[in-house]
């Protein structure tokens, strides 16, 4: 007994995928250069800078720590002509014309110049204020972890959600970096100093403070032939000399590197 439920469509399609690039027209652009136009013509220094691009709707972010020979900025590309400027023509509070770069206008102010040499306490206070507190919660969570036994699991369990237990596996001793934390070389330096079953006491990090356990350590085996190793440590000494000579000369020439005038 047959029961046919369908009949087999013999219909054939094309299927193609139309890509079209949007781009704004010139009606887009002229208002667009109308509406940047206006807002450099009303403001005279940073003050009215901000508030009147809360009025208008415009986005007005900061740029920090600009140097020089910088070309690129942040959320903006390429930006060159916007860093020439800063450091020929500009001065703290003055507004800038009007930059056009790919794909947008851009009206800047300078807010600050920081010179050459050590940087005042109120320049250095953000950073400051942030390694201060994660040194005392470092300190809160040390004195807690201290306090805990038991297997790595076991502790996690108990300190609570914020705890996690990792395996690192192929850790090397010129490792800068442990895998889930981060930069930590005296986490490392630290890790090749136990022995297996051993465990550290808290370490402070900058991403944390993190326990480790010693699984297992797996001595290299001893190397007889160390003719590729010094011929690679040759290589990277030649590269970096010519950089270094340079550098040299330039520190005891006191050279003052104004090609950002022209380029």
């Amino acid at each position: 007994i047959i029961d046919v439920s369908e009949v087999k469509d013999k219909r054939n399609f094309k299927i193609a995928i139309i890509d079209r690039e949007i781009t704004p027209g010139d009606e887009t652009i002229e208002e667009a250069f109308r509406k940047a136009g206006l807002f450099q013509a009303e403001v005279v220094n940073e003050a009215e800078f901000k508030s009147k691009a809360t009025e208008a709707s415009l986005i007005a972010f900061p740029v920090t720590e600009i140097t020089p020979a910088q070309r690129n900025l942040i959320g903006l590309g390429d930006a060159r002509q916007i860093v020439q400027w800063l450091f020929t023509d500009a001065s703290k509070g003055k507004v800038s014309d009007i930059f056009e770069l790919d794909d947008a206008y851009v009206v800047c102010v300078m807010t600050s110049e920081n010179e050459e040499g050590t940087a005042s306490i109120d320049q250095v206070r953000p950073n400051v204020t942030t390694l201060v507190k994660n040194q005392l919660k470092g300190k809160i969570i040390d004195d807690k972890l201290r306090e805990l036994s038991g297997t790595l699991e076991e502790r996690a369990d108990k300190y609570g959600s914020d705890a996690t237990v990792y395996n690192a596996n192929s850790l090397k001793l010129n490792s800068n970096f442990l895998q889930n934390v981060g930069l930590a070389p005296d986490a490392i330096g630290k890790a090749f100093a136990l022995q297996s079953g051993d465990v550290t006491n808290p370490i402070q990090t900058s991403n944390g403070v993190i326990v480790i356990e010693m699984i297992n350590l797996t001595t290299a085996a001893d190397i007889a032939d160390y003719t590729l190793y010094k011929t690679q440590l040759k290589q990277t000494l030649d590269g970096s000399t010519s950089y270094g000579l340079a550098e040299a000369i330039r520190e005891f020439a006191d050279i003052q590197d104004t090609r950002y005038r022209f380029y």
